[in-house]
Order: structure tokens, then C-alpha cells, then sequence
């Protein structure tokens, strides 16, 4: 190679990959997110209704805040489409690639954490400045919470096809030996922090907390909400807020009718509005959220 070869890789190529270096880290998750189901497109892949999933959770929570982000607003059809199921039947790797374009600089906006504001007024006093001796068992050690919830799902999403974890994923009744399973494969992660995961999910015993994890299935919560989507008299609206119940089973794992009947729950109305003149659908939603919570316990 000679010295004007090397003049002009300095020139033209030496800089290229640091083009990224300014890019939010969240878009480039993104990035790898999409191209992760673009390669699930050409071999099939096992992780690829889990990513998918991972997906429409991050066009959900985009949709919350686009009534105050204008340029979020603006990608609300896609968003819309991305939490369709229908858009993801014969979805194509352009499609795909359209929305990693309109999407990623958008990622950084999830809310991350609903935080409580508290203002406080208070008069600063200082004193003599001290030295103290902070005893080791007052130390706290900090725990990367998304990080490890993050491990867990891909540690658990390798034991998908047990039985165990079909059962709960189906939401069969669970055995006292299917319970010591999940509880087994929680174990062999080996993870530090998993304690607080499982705090900051409400403290759920290992069934339910499993299943907050890694999602019900899809298929069978469609076949569980049928006979109320199809032949129904149900209007317009209220189809479309059982099918985000749904939605919210398949990628939560679970859904209380007291969260369902949170204001915050639907963003085109509440259960007592949408049902006001049906409350038998209502009672009906209930018993079949129930039913399906109850799976997460022994038989």
C-alpha cells in the first residue's frame, strides 16, 4: 500500500464509523431490534415473535405520549399499524425497514418510569463539615433492573418449548411440579438482581412473575376473546378495546379488571363508558381475566 493509499483511507474511510457515535443508543437498539427480525424473516427464528412483541410494546408506549410530542404524533399511523396484527401477516423485510427509518430517533421518548413529583421548600443549614464512617451493611449496591429483566426474558425464552412454560404461556392449570420448574429455571439463570425484578413487578409468586416476563401466547388468547370478536354485536369501539385486552395479555402476561378499568388503561374511553348499555360483556371480561389470573397459581 502505498503513502496515497493511505492518505485517502484517512480521507474517505478512516471516519465513517464514527458517523454513529452521536446517535442515541435507543435508536440503535432499534436498529438491531429490526434487523434481528429482518434476519427472522429469511431463517426462521424462535425469537422472532418475542422481538415482535418488543416491538408493538414500544409503538404502545410511543402512542401514550404523542398527544404532548407533536413529532410523535406524526408517526401515529405507523404506530398504529406496528399494534395490528393484521399488518404483521406477509410483513416484508422494506416494511420492516420503513419503520426502523420513521421509529428510531423516536425510541429515546418511552417513558421509562412514571415518577411521583414532590416539591419540597426547604432552607439549607450547614455546619461543620465531618467526616463519617459509613458501615458496610448501610452500603447499597445498585441493580441495573431493565438490564437483568432484560437476561431473564432471553434466559427464559430458552426453555419455551417446556412444558411447564407452555402451560403457563396457555394459561393451563399448573401443576405443583410445573410450579418447581419455573422456579428452577428463575434459579439457573444465575442472575444477581433478580429480587428486585421481581419487586419491581409487584412481588408476584414465580408462576405470575415468569409470566409477566415472557407474555402469554398470542394465538390462544385470540381463541379465548373469539366468540366475542366474531358474529358479536359489539360496536365499533368496544372490539377494538377487547382486542387491546389481548394485546395487553400477550405482552404483559396478565391484566386485572381494576387495571382495565383505569382511566389511563384505554386511550379511546373507559369500561364504564364503552359498556355502559352492556354490562353483562363486562362481567362476562371479568370472569375470563380471572380465570385466566388464576392459571398463574397451583391447581
Amino acid at each position: 500500500m502505498t503513502e496515497d493509499d493511505v492518505e485517502k483511507l484517512g480521507d474517505h474511510i478512516a471516519s465513517l464509523p464514527m458517523k454513529t457515535m452521536d446517535e442515541k443508543e435507543s435508536a440503535k437498539r432499534f436498529d438491531l431490534l429490526i434487523l434481528q427480525l429482518q434476519l427472522g424473516l429469511l431463517n426462521e427464528d424462535t425469537s422472532w415473535a418475542k422481538n415482535r412483541q418488543r416491538v408493538e410494546k414500544i409503538a404502545d408506549e410511543l402512542l401514550t405520549v404523542s398527544e404532548n410530542l407533536p413529532f410523535v404524533a406524526a408517526a401515529s399511523k405507523t404506530l398504529e399499524a406496528l399494534l395490528d396484527s393484521e399488518w404483521w401477516e406477509g410483513v416484508t423485510i422494506p416494511e420492516l425497514e420503513k419503520v426502523r427509518r420513521e421509529i428510531r430517533d423516536l425510541v429515546e421518548f418511552v417513558p421509562r418510569h412514571k415518577r411521583q413529583v414532590v416539591v419540597l421548600d426547604v432552607e439549607d443549614e450547614f455546619g461543620d463539615i465531618a467526616e463519617v464512617d459509613l458501615p458496610v451493611e448501610h452500603a447499597a449496591v445498585g441493580v441495573n433492573v431493565s438490564r437483568v429483566e432484560e437476561e431473564l426474558r432471553a434466559s427464559l425464552d430458552d426453555h419455551r418449548d417446556s412444558l411447564a412454560m407452555q402451560k403457563l404461556r396457555t394459561a393451563r392449570p399448573l401443576t405443583e411440579s410445573d410450579v418447581e420448574d419455573l422456579e428452577t429455571m428463575v434459579a439457573d439463570t444465575g442472575l444477581e438482581g433478580v429480587d428486585e425484578v421481581r419487586e419491581s413487578l409487584g412481588g408476584d409468586t414465580i408462576p405470575a412473575f415468569v409470566r409477566r416476563l415472557v407474555g402469554l401466547d398470542e394465538e390462544t388468547m385470540r381463541a379465548e376473546f373469539a366468540d366475542l370478536l366474531e358474529g358479536s354485536t359489539l360496536t365499533a369501539n368496544q372490539i377494538s378495546f377487547i382486542r387491546h385486552v389481548i394485546k395487553v395479555l400477550v405482552n404483559n402476561g396478565g391484566l386485572t379488571m381494576q387495571e382495565a378499568f383505569d382511566e389511563s388503561f384505554y386511550p379511546y374511553g373507559r369500561v364504564s363508558d364503552l359498556f355502559q348499555d352492556n354490562q353483562a360483556v363486562v362481567l362476562d371480561l371479568k370472569s375470563r381475566l380471572d380465570r385466566i389470573n388464576a392459571t398463574a397459581d397451583v391447581s
